[in-house]
Order: C-alpha cells, then sequence, then structure tokens
C-alpha cells in the first residue's frame, strides 16, 4: 500500500479532545461552534497515523465491519472502495417524495469511489449490539440506540489519480497530484482523495461535515460554502455557471495553528458544509462555505446494509 499526502489543506470543522483547540467561550461547542468542531474532528480523522497513512485509515472499513466475524485493523489499511450508492438510492427516493436533489458524489461521472470507516467507538457499538448482522437488525427494529458520544465516522470519496486533470478543469498536472491531494493505492490503481464526510455523536443527532478538495469545479455550486471558522472568506456564493471551479481556500491562522504539519490534505481541502449550514438553511436557506466545510447536528441513524 503506497500513499502520499502533501500540501492539500481543507477548510473544514474539527473538534478532538486529544488536539490542542482555540479556546471555547461558549457551552456546547458542537452546537454553538460547529465549524470550529468540523475541522477539529477533521484533524483527528486527517492526524498522521505513522509514514503517509491518515488515522481514518487505521479505522474499520465497511467490508472489516459487515461480515460474519467483525475484526478492527490492526494497522492502516487501503481503501476498500465502493461505487456511490447515493445517485441510485438516495437521490430516487427524494425526487419521489418532491424533495430537492441532493448534490452527487464529487466526480462520480469520472469513476470516483467512496468508503466508509468507523473508529473503535463506533466498531464495537455496532458489533456489541450485533448490528453486523441482519438478524440483529432485525432485533434492534423500533429500538432506541444511542451510540457513545466518541463515535465517528467518515466517508471517503477517491478518484483515480489519472482523472485528475481532466475532472479539474487542468488546474492539477499528473505531476501536481502527490503534492496537492492525499494518494493511496487500492486494486493496483492509485486514487487521489477528493472529498470527506465527517459524523460524530458529540450531539444527540449527531453532527455532520462535508469538506472537499478546492479543486474540485462544483463545490460550492449547490448552495456556495460557508466556513465561519476555517475559512479567511467566510462566506463564497456559488457560480452562475456550474463546475467552472472557485477560488482558493485561504485558511485562517487560527485553524492554520491548530492542525499544525501533521494533517494529511489539509492544505488542499475545504469544508463545504456543516452542523451550522443547517442552522442557516433553516434560517435562510442560504449555506455556503468556500473553505468547503459544511457542518451540522443532523438527524441520522447509521443503517448499513
Amino acid at each position: 500500500m503506497r500513499r502520499s499526502i502533501k500540501t492539500a489543506l481543507v477548510c473544514g470543522l474539527f473538534v478532538l479532545s486529544t488536539l490542542p483547540v482555540a479556546a471555547q467561550p461558549t457551552p456546547n461547542p458542537a452546537m454553538n461552534a460547529p465549524d470550529q468542531v468540523a475541522w477539529q474532528l477533521f484533524i483527528q480523522a486527517n492526524t498522521r497515523a505513522g509514514g503517509s497513512n491518515a488515522t481514518f485509515e487505521t479505522w474499520a472499513s465497511d467490508s472489516d465491519t459487515f461480515k460474519p466475524n467483525p475484526q478492527f485493523p490492526t494497522t492502516a489499511t487501503p481503501p476498500a472502495l465502493r461505487r456511490p450508492i447515493l445517485p441510485a438510492i438516495a437521490r430516487e427516493g427524494v425526487q419521489q417524495s418532491g424533495g430537492l436533489l441532493p448534490a452527487l458524489p464529487p466526480g462520480i461521472a469520472q469513476g470516483a469511489t467512496e468508503e466508509t470507516r468507523h473508529n473503535k467507538a463506533t466498531f464495537d457499538f455496532i458489533v456489541q449490539n450485533n448490528l453486523y448482522k441482519v438478524s440483529g437488525l432485525k432485533a434492534a427494529f423500533g429500538k432506541n440506540l444511542s451510540f457513545p458520544i466518541d463515535s465517528v465516522e467518515v466517508k471517503a470519496n477517491w478518484m483515480p489519480v489519472s482523472d485528475i486533470p481532466a475532472f479539474t478543469n487542468n488546474r492539477v498536472t499528473l505531476a501536481q497530484v502527490p503534492q496537492l491531494y492525499h494518494v493511496n493505492t487500492s486494486g493496483g490503481v492509485q486514487y487521489a482523495m477528493v472529498a470527506m464526510h465527517v459524523i460524530s455523536k458529540l450531539v444527540p443527532n449527531w453532527t455532520w461535515a462535508t469538506f472537499e478538495h478546492k479543486f474540485n469545479p462544483a463545490r460550492c455550486d449547490i448552495l456556495g460554502c460557508k466556513d465561519a471558522f476555517g475559512a479567511q472568506t467566510a462566506f463564497v456564493p456559488s457560480n452562475p455557471v456550474a463546475s467552472q471551479g472557485y477560488p482558493d481556500c485561504t485558511k485562517t491562522p487560527t485553524l492554520t495553528a491548530m492542525s499544525g504539519t501533521s494533517v494529511v490534505a489539509l492544505g488542499s481541502m475545504a469544508m463545504t458544509a456543516s452542523t451550522g449550514a443547517s442552522k442557516a438553511r433553516a434560517l435562510a436557506r442560504a449555506l455556503s462555505m468556500n473553505c468547503d466545510a459544511k457542518s451540522a447536528p443532523a438527524k441520522r441513524i447509521p443503517v448499513h446494509l
């Protein structure tokens, strides 16, 4: 397994008890400072874990979790990639109910694939409650399940390295990919991470945050990009024409100091939405994060098939 991540800074929100964080003058930061918390969570998941591996790559994949004898990995493992299910299932359901169609995962037309990872707290809860098998899911149906507060899950979207130049409208050359993206190898193919979705149980209904690479051409297209903590430009409106790209996401000094140099892919990533985004949507339906962070406490029941 080979991977390299250098300067892919992500404008996002992240909160970790084990990491140095800025002063938090308000109680319950997951609710009151969601952008900061989102970046802290991102930093936690992407802190280096030996070599160029990121911490989230030492967590359990769906392949590790949902099998007859689940095993939490003892070392970093390559991406366990699958085709995104959002276009086929979620969009159909939303469309049938008359709702607003969600955005497609970045680069899906170019063959991007995704994976889900569960930290140890999440993995243990799933296994101890038999939620990794159909019989356990049936037994849990209708019951009130509450994951532990330190539960974290990530969904990473990847794209073949060879497709990055065309995907970015040639803003990135093939030679630049290892310097600007977190790169990993799966099945003999090199992939670049183009987006990450992070959820945590810091609030009862879970928090969530979405981070996209700054060169994703459509990262702010749907609702714009808003990041009140990590981006020097806190709001970037969507372009009138889709997939044209957006300005660089310059990080704030506070985020830069918080992350240090031990986080993979931080420089090139940006938060697109977060828990705070949901609040903004409820008030004015004006969510936008150019430093692509989207975060919010969201109602989410992790159902894994």
